[in-house]
């Protein structure tokens, strides 16, 4: 099994766009919601004040660091 990578919201063990489009489509309440489990791992930014929950922030900074231009401030 893969370990939970931070950001890597459908577990497959790779931080990918399909991880930024599935918060994006959860946020938009868009297909089958995503578990407890999957909200957590993709809530990148949760440790900041007033950043708890799912927010477009957190498909924006996964998208960043996989371009290479942004770190996880977690």
């Amino acid at each position: 099994l893969p370990v939970a990578v931070l950001g890597d919201v459908n577990n497959d063990g790779a931080l990918t766009t399909v991880d930024a489009i599935l918060i994006l489509r959860h946020i938009a309440g868009i297909g089958t919601p995503l578990t407890p489990e999957q909200q957590q791992r993709g809530d990148v930014n949760a440790c900041q004040a007033g950043q708890s929950g799912l927010t477009t922030v957190d498909a924006i900074l996964i998208l960043r660091k996989i371009a290479g231009t942004a770190l996880f401030p977690c």
